[in-house]
């Protein structure tokens, strides 16, 4: 209490120790402030339920994204995954076993973005099942 408000942008888990990591931006008379009230404070967090439930809604897309492509047999392995709103994706790895998609053959792509779309429709109907 006492202390100015600092927006969190972002919060992570650190797997090492399980640690619950919150990154804001602030001014750094505000940064200072809440360094020397560090461990002696009563800090009061809100949460932005709007925001909050779009990012649990994009990194629910992340998964149903993975069903689909591993539904379509693609083989395509889940890299890195980026769930928030200013740009979601997911990035596949390829291996020898993988499915290639050659952008020269007509058609090919849109092919399998319809087959990946299509299970997409079935696992939202289905409730993710």
């Amino acid at each position: 209490k006492g202390l100015a408000d600092m927006p969190v942008s972002s919060v992570s888990l650190r797997k090492e120790d399980g640690a619950v990591l919150h990154d804001c931006v602030a001014e750094r008379a505000v940064a200072e402030q809440w360094v020397a009230a560090a461990g002696k404070a009563i800090v009061e967090c809100r949460v932005d339920e709007p925001r909050r439930r779009l990012a649990a809604r994009l990194h629910s897309a992340g998964h149903l994204l993975d069903a689909a492509v591993t539904a379509v047999g693609l083989k395509w392995i889940p890299g890195k995954g980026y769930h928030f709103p200013d740009g979601p994706y997911v990035e596949y790895i390829l291996n020898e076993a993988s499915r290639k998609i050659d952008p020269k053959k007509a058609g090919e792509k849109e092919a399998v973005v319809q087959q990946i779309q299509e299970n997409l429709d079935r696992l939202v109907a289905s409730g993710g099942k």
